[in-house]
């Protein structure tokens, strides 16, 4: 009966360790989304500036 306590906690324990691990690495994909979302946005901003300059006859240089 002890033996099967100590079982299944450890199974308990393993499964907690596991979900945290799963966790963790959901936080940094979250992260990971995040920072490509706010690079797109910027990419986009230059985009709609550079479409403007176009619009208006300018020239653009690129250095």
């Amino acid at each position: 009966m002890l033996k099967k306590a100590a079982d299944t906690a450890a199974y308990i324990v393993a499964e907690a360790e596991n979900k945290s691990y799963l966790a963790v690495e959901a936080c940094k994909e979250t992260e990971r989304f995040s920072r490509l979302a706010e690079e797109n946005d910027a990419m986009l901003l230059l985009a709609e500036e550079l479409y403007k300059q176009c619009l208006r006859g300018e020239t653009l240089k690129w250095a």
